[in-house]
């Protein structure tokens, strides 16, 4: 059961570093062209940059990465930032409370942000998982990400909940049986929404929904909601 504790709170901060905020290397858990990693229980809460971290070099590189039953909250940047490889698979994992810490926030402050760095990033498969009361986007797909799956799934938050804006030639983001208590912005070209419900109520003790729940200022094409429900209150 690993357990890591960034202890933002006792850390010196200094100047702006990166491209937006303080963005130094203060990662719980920073996986690198790394294969076959499982990892069971994993905590890492209250760190500068992200609670995980995952890269390869190109999207072909197969990472079999595996993590159960994680949670990652109160982080600087992102609970997890995935920014190339392939394959990955997150069940009954919290992605929860980035910028919560009130120390150290830098853009985009996502739940999980997969954005490949060049490479591409494909093939994740998420179970059950939680992402929610983020700073930024509870869940942010950029640039060339692919092949990516959501299962029972909730996403729920007072921001832009689910920003699905993949640019790549096939992208094909599914969701299947997700709640999103929220706002989906760009629900994703060539992405499939089965069996969701979207709604502006509050969920569990998760902030209320302050956006819209559907917004798309983008030129989607063939976004695909089956037996999805919007319910405003």
């Amino acid at each position: 059961n690993p357990v890591f504790d960034g202890n933002i709170a006792a850390q010196t901060i200094g100047g702006y570093w990166g491209d937006t905020g303080i963005q130094l290397d203060h990662s719980g858990i920073r996986m690198h062209a790394s294969k076959n990693i499982t990892i069971v229980t994993p905590k890492a809460n209250y760190y500068g940059l992200d609670g995980l971290y995952a890269t390869a070099f190109t999207a072909d590189f197969e990472m079999g990465i595996t993590v159960l039953d994680g949670d990652f909250q109160f982080n600087g940047r992102q609970g997890f930032s995935w920014t190339g490889g392939n394959g990955v698979t997150c069940i009954n994992t919290n992605f929860l409370n980035t910028w919560g810490s009130g120390v150290i926030a830098s853009l985009p402050g996502a739940g999980m942000d997969i954005e490949d760095n060049g490479s591409g990033a494909k093939d994740g498969s998420f179970i059950n998982c939680k992402f929610a009361n983020n700073g930024g986007p509870d869940l942010l797909i950029l640039v060339n990400a692919e092949r990516h799956n959501f299962k029972d799934c909730t996403f729920a938050g007072a921001g832009r909940t689910v920003w699905n804006a993949s640019v790549a030639a096939d992208p094909n983001i599914n969701f299947d049986n997700c709640t999103v208590s929220g706002n989906i912005i760009f629900p994703g070209k060539d992405s499939t929404w089965t069996n969701c419900r979207v709604t502006d109520a509050a969920l569990d003790d998760f902030d209320a929904p302050t956006e819209r729940m559907l917004e798309d200022n983008s030129a989607t094409i063939d976004t695909v909601f089956d037996g999805c429900t919007f319910t405003a209150t």
